[in-house]
């Protein structure tokens, strides 16, 4: 299957779908001052492996990302990749490698910013060219800012990670909430007899939805 990083048709997270590079129109969730939470957690099986997402305290750089998987020893599923309103992610091919996923994010993520701009400027350009005012075209001038802020945080800091969904086992994703300073929210959404026999009556894509910084800083 191939890759595909959209602007106009956005997308939330599916976890078993992994060769697709989607972006969202959707406003991201935000929580005031959300309190790290691992919601339902399994203690009957630490060791059973479940999907979690994960949402960070602030923006993380790929180096952190890598680090953070390798550290916990965690498979990746999806990267989410976004700077304030904006959100997309990565969907991991089956066997690919975090270093090889970021790679192919960072190259998705060039290429959509740059048709961003362009599409953004050509907008603009074509407005100005009717005499219309910056009154006028208020939504095209503010698209236009956001294309080249998000132009802006790419060329400073690279791709921004907001969160990251996993496999893992209970006992991998309780130790990641002892991070205070990066993690903001362990949820896990995979896993359970009933969820078992749900999915097999009526088949669904369970998801999660990552929460967005409240802050538009880098974990340092």
């Amino acid at each position: 299957s191939k890759t595909d990083y959209q602007k106009s048709v956005r997308l939330s997270n599916l976890p078993c779908c992994r060769n697709r590079f989607i972006s969202r129109a959707w406003g991201i969730t935000r929580s005031g001052n959300h309190p790290r939470i691992f919601l339902r957690r399994p203690k009957k099986d630490p060791q059973k492996e479940l999907h979690a997402q994960i949402s960070f305290q602030g923006y993380m750089s790929a180096e952190q990302i890598v680090s953070l998987v390798k550290q916990n020893q965690l498979d990746p599923v999806t990267l989410n990749i976004g700077w304030k309103e904006n959100g997309g992610g990565y969907d991991l091919k089956h066997g690919e490698s975090i270093e090889d996923a970021i790679e192919a994010a960072v190259s998705h993520h060039k290429r959509f910013i740059a048709q961003l701009q362009e599409d953004a400027d050509a907008q603009v350009a074509s407005l100005r060219q009717t005499g219309a005012s910056d009154a006028q075209m208020q939504a095209e001038i503010a698209f236009q800012k956001n294309a080249n802020d998000l132009n802006s945080v790419f060329q400073t800091n690279g791709i921004p990670f907001y969160g990251i969904c996993v496999a893992a086992n209970a006992s991998q994703l309780n130790s990641i909430t002892n991070d205070d300073q990066a993690i903001r929210l362990v949820d896990p959404i995979w896993g359970g007899t009933v969820e078992d026999e749900i999915t097999n009556t009526y088949p669904t894509k369970k998801i999660a939805i990552p929460l967005v910084p409240d802050k538009e800083v880098f974990i340092p």
